[in-house]
């Protein structure tokens, strides 16, 4: 079977579309956004997490949700962040890998004509940097119930504050005449979890 660069195009397009749409929240036929809302998340990554969100019941994630206009419930697992601590760092330096690019840099200068040598590895390249430290977490979950119109578009904006959290909801188009709807985050557990990352390149 052959598949045609055109046909890959497409299915990757096709694929970005999907996963960059919003959630269908309603039955029935798809409907023009003119005739539903999309609701979607506001927050900082690097404070607070989400571990689940859902609106009466649907799953969501960070692209949002689509929905019929009317009164709206929505239910947030999150989890608030406190910064890195303790971190410690190991460096590795991957030498398998280096000796296979000097490899290559050998045969492509082998078959270079010019006198030139070209150079192709650097050394900090394939250098392994792990850093792992402490993070004490905080387990949350945040509601808030508000009435959405056809055609428009709300964030669900989620805020760390001391040790607790906030949540609102603005409207795309909101007017100076319009309320903002808040809801209530509770936190429940505390915990210290360990973090890792790592990364290549430099010291």
């Amino acid at each position: 079977m052959k598949i045609t660069t055109d046909f890959l195009l497409i299915a990757l397009v096709s694929a970005g579309l999907s996963a960059c749409s919003p959630t269908k929240g309603y039955e029935g036929p798809e409907l023009p956004p003119t005739e539903t809302s999309v609701v979607t998340l506001s927050y900082r990554n690097s404070e607070i997490g989400i571990g689940r969100a859902s609106m009466n019941g649907i799953e969501f994630s960070d692209s949002g949700i689509a929905l019929l206009p009317g009164e709206q419930s929505f239910d947030i697992a999150i989890v608030l962040k406190e910064p890195l601590r303790d971190c410690q760092t190991d460096r590795n330096f991957d030498e398998t890998g280096y000796r296979r690019c000097l490899y290559n840099e050998w045969r492509t200068n082998r078959k270079n004509r010019s006198n030139r040598y070209i150079r192709i590895c650097n050394r900090l390249d394939y250098m392994i940097v792990t850093e792992r430290c402490i993070q004490d977490t905080t387990d949350g979950n945040c509601s808030v119930d508000f009435f959405t119109k056809a055609g428009e578009r709300y964030q669900i904006v989620l805020q760390k504050v001391g040790p607790g959290a906030e949540i609102s909801v603005t409207a795309a188009t909101q007017g100076s005449g319009s309320t903002t709807p808040r809801g209530e985050c509770v936190t429940y557990r505390s915990k210290a979890v360990q973090t890792e990352s790592t990364r290549r390149g430099g010291f």
